[in-house]
């Protein structure tokens, strides 16, 4: 009996990437809605603070905004290479806000993580219980190098794949493999640790 493989469903951003070139704003709006919320996530791990995470994530769409008229997304797999733009994009942002951050010596922000992201009906248990589990994850997650939190960030929070992440990042789809992998070993030895601890 032959076993048929479901079809990979289509990238929404397939058809959107290249109609911005254009200046087609239901297209723009369109990859803001597939693509922000995503993109959002990891600059929330990343700063740990909310308005913050919304400012990057503005700026990142506005230089699309900015960029759409040279940006080619014509040809073989357009969402895969506006997701890529994005992401070098949201990371150049965050370095760059870290590297004025330093100059200033700005302490870490006191934001919480959780703003915006609650239902307004949460009891205080609630509220206790989901900051101690994003408490002990956001621990899990220091305890990997930053190249190792990158991958598993884009992987698993942006959905990107591995040839996406790796053409990102500017690294080869073995050494994103390896890094992915490493992580996760990583991520079970510590989510272990702290089992044995409690």
């Amino acid at each position: 009996m032959t076993s048929i493989e479901p079809a990979d469903p289509a990238d929404p951003l397939d058809e959107l990437a290249p109609l911005l070139s254009s200046g087609n704003e239901a297209a723009l709006a369109g990859v803001y809605r597939e693509f922000a919320p995503a993109l959002r996530s990891i600059l929330l791990l990343e700063t740990r603070n909310a308005a913050l995470a919304d400012d990057l994530l503005g700026e990142t769409f506005l230089e699309l905004v900015r960029d759409r008229q040279r940006l080619e997304f014509d040809g073989e797999a357009p969402g895969r290479r506006l997701r890529a733009y994005l992401v070098r994009a949201a990371r150049n942002n965050l370095i760059d806000w870290r590297r004025k951050a330093a100059r200033r010596e700005d302490k870490e922000l006191t934001d919480t993580v959780l703003e915006g992201h609650l239902d307004e009906a949460a009891t205080p248990e609630d509220l206790a219980v989901l900051g101690a589990e994003l408490a002990a994850a956001l621990e899990r997650l220091a305890g990997l190098s930053d190249p190792q939190r990158e991958v598993l960030e884009l992987r698993f929070i942006a959905g990107l794949s591995v040839a996406e992440v790796a053409e990102a990042t500017g690294n080869t789809v073995g050494a994103v493999k390896a890094l992915q992998h490493r992580a996760v070993r990583r991520l079970a030895r510590l989510s272990h640790a702290q089992s044995d601890e409690a």
